[in-house]
């Protein structure tokens, strides 16, 4: 019976909503404790790992569009491909043409996966830190009034 309520605490948005409530008020008494000096130690921080974040989104982003204009996976399977028949010049039989596409294919598919993963990741941190970042802003409008 736990067990079913603490998987609709975890699905019921008003539970979630609550728990971040919670949170964010003891976030709020603790940097309103702080003296100015860790205050504005913090709000360095967080604006300078923000500002890196958006940085490293943007490179991967272009970094993607341009392998994309490029037609690097064009040209990366064609590579693999090759380096994989290199061995097996003299006698190659269709069967183990069919298997280096495959898996040619699925090493490309692991690293699309492992890319989107990384990018995934990155967007969910940029999307904390923007929350972190605008959190801060107003405790700073407040610790001045």
């Amino acid at each position: 019976m736990e067990y079913k309520q603490k998987l609709l605490d975890w699905i019921s948005y008003t539970k979630r909503k609550d728990k971040q409530m919670v949170i964010m008020i003891e976030k709020k008494e603790k940097y309103l404790a702080m003296s100015d000096d860790e205050f504005l130690f913090e709000y360095t921080r967080i604006g300078a790992r923000y500002e890196h974040k958006k940085f490293v989104l943007s490179v991967i982003i272009v970094t993607t569009l341009i392998t994309i204009i490029m037609d690097i996976w064009g040209r990366l399977y064609d590579f693999i491909f090759r380096l994989l028949m290199l061995g097996n010049v003299k006698n190659v039989e269709e069967d183990m043409i069919k298997v280096a596409e495959i898996l040619v294919v699925a090493i490309m598919f692991i690293i699309l996966i492992v890319g989107v993963l990384i990018i995934h990741d990155l967007i969910k941190n940029m999307y904390l830190l923007t929350k972190e970042k605008i959190f801060i802003e107003e405790i700073k409008e407040l610790r001045k009034v």
